[in-house]
């Protein structure tokens, strides 16, 4: 990517952050970036342009990841028979190995979405983020479960994803052990949830 529209990229990111989305302005860019309009309109045209940029920053490293996944997972499947549990994980340890090296991000989300007003906007954005993710992993875990109706697969592959999205946050996963005067550590939880969905699974 281009160096000057990384740095616009980011530095929108940063003033989300303190700011939202909602009240971010060229002008505010322009200044902490150091670049002019005439940059910004040349990358991006307009602020719903910079928008998607922003969002494309946050699913690029996902999209990089699950194609990683799914690489490995046909790779094992060739000289073994997955079980649903090494699948489940196989799923799930990326994303909250993701959210523990980023734990910023989930607020980041939330400040991001908050400041669109438009929900059919919200929509169209969070289908991007997770069309793609389902329909890859209701594909491996189909594989292993031939005879379960497909509609059904993808249903509760859209549950786990969006829970575990949310669930494996490490903020949340702190909140909870000091709400419980407990140490919940981030493999335990991995193991549970594991263990959880994989339950579901196997009831379809």
């Amino acid at each position: 990517m281009d160096d000057t529209k990384h740095r616009i990229i980011n530095t929108a990111r940063n003033l989300i952050m303190q700011h939202g989305w909602e009240n971010v302005t060229f002008r505010m860019i322009t200044s902490e970036a150091n670049v002019n309009i005439a940059a910004i309109n040349y990358h991006f045209g307009n602020k719903e342009k910079l928008e998607n940029a922003i969002f494309d920053s946050i699913t690029e490293p996902m999209s990089e990841r699950t194609s990683k996944q799914v690489e490995e997972f046909y790779s094992y499947a060739d000289q073994n028979t997955p079980q649903i549990e090494e699948v489940i994980r196989m799923i799930l340890q990326p994303t909250i190995e993701y959210n523990y090296k980023f734990p910023n991000q989930h607020r980041f989300v939330q400040r991001f979405f908050s400041g669109i007003k438009d929900p059919k906007k919200i929509k169209d954005h969070m289908s991007r983020l997770l069309k793609s993710l389902i329909e890859q992993y209701s594909t491996m875990i189909g594989s292993i479960l031939p005879n379960v109706p497909k509609e059904k697969i993808i249903i509760s592959c859209t549950m786990m994803v969006i829970t575990s999205m949310v669930f494996f946050n490490k903020e949340i996963i702190e909140d909870m052990t000091e709400e419980y005067n407990t140490n919940i550590l981030k493999e335990e939880v991995l193991n549970n949830m594991t263990t959880f969905y994989a339950a579901g699974f196997k009831s379809l």
